[in-house]
């Protein structure tokens, strides 16, 4: 599509979404007014096509089976929330934002079930880097009783040091 050239097209990350920096940020470059347009029902890209947050959980997947874990992924918070089900894992890492279901509400929905609620829960996420920014914060995943809370990016060595705490105190 061709726009005049006093509109701009940002596109932002896909989470369902969309975080309060981007249209603080849009504003403070002069923009007279913001019009967000998300992916129709059904059809967001991020199922298909977001090849980035894919890799990222793939990267922390690689990281954990170097050292010997075995690790079981799910792309979005309902997908977790099933394999959860499915697997009884030792340890769940979940992002903040995800499609469907959000880290936090996962986290809450497990801690609340006492089927789950043993299972230790890491929350890895770039939020506390833009906290106050965003509606989520890092004393929200320390309310819902998440054991631990890593800010992304994390150090292969970090990430793996803070799961084997969590696994030897259970």
């Amino acid at each position: 599509m061709n726009y005049p050239p006093n509109v701009k097209i940002i596109k932002v990350p896909c989470t369902g979404k969309v975080d309060v920096i981007h249209l603080l940020q849009a504003f403070e470059r002069g923009a007279d007014g913001v019009y967000i347009a998300g992916c129709l029902e059904g059809d967001c890209h991020f199922l298909r096509g977001n090849l980035r947050a894919r890799k990222r959980v793939e990267s922390v997947k690689m990281m954990l089976e170097n050292k010997n874990y075995e690790v079981i992924t799910a792309y979005d918070g309902i997908e977790g929330l099933q394999k959860t089900k499915e697997e009884s894992p030792d340890l769940i890492i979940l992002d903040v934002m995800m499609p469907n279901k959000d880290g936090y509400s996962v986290c809450a929905e497990l801690k609340a079930d006492p089927n789950y609620n043993n299972i230790p829960i890491i929350l890895l996420t770039a939020v506390v880097s833009h906290i106050p920014t965003t509606t989520y914060t890092q004393r929200m995943g320390m309310e819902i009783e998440a054991d631990d809370y890593i800010d992304k990016p994390v150090e292969p060595s970090e990430l793996v040091r803070r799961v084997d705490v969590l696994l030897q105190k259970g």
